[in-house]
């Protein structure tokens, strides 16, 4: 095998490496968020939360309140019926972030010894030298 597969089977195994750790720190985060508010206890707290918001809005101040629209907590709605959605955009955010890494590294240390020599070169030509 030629080093530049080997390179980009190193950056292949980079990726999944990754990937499988944000997957699996995504489903413990959702796992944990619907043990903590899907609960009896974690549900009245956010009944009682909502409830002092619809007051605060009621009561008007220096901040305008909307009133929570929801009887479930918006983050437990969205880890237990929108997980996949959230899941594939982290996995595209990533991907691209990843991508410009792989692109900067491989620039900042992929330059050859021949390229480097010949630019020398050029410059000394435009020098005059």
């Amino acid at each position: 095998m030629d080093r530049q597969r080997i390179v980009w089977l190193v950056w292949g195994f980079v990726y999944l490496a990754c990937v499988s750790g944000i997957v699996m720190a995504t489903w413990r985060g959702r796992q944990s968020a619907i043990a903590t508010y899907d609960s009896a206890e974690g549900k009245a707290e956010w009944g009682e939360w909502k409830e002092a918001a619809e007051e605060m809005a009621v009561q008007g101040g220096t901040l305008a309140r909307r009133p929570p629209k929801g009887n479930e907590l918006p983050a437990l709605v969205l880890l237990r019926d929108h997980f996949a959605t959230c899941l594939a955009g982290l996995i595209i955010a990533f991907t691209a972030l990843f991508a410009v890494l792989v692109v900067l590294v491989r620039g900042a240390f992929g330059a050859r010894p021949e390229t480097a020599a010949l630019s020398e070169a050029d410059e000394r030509r435009q020098r005059g030298l």
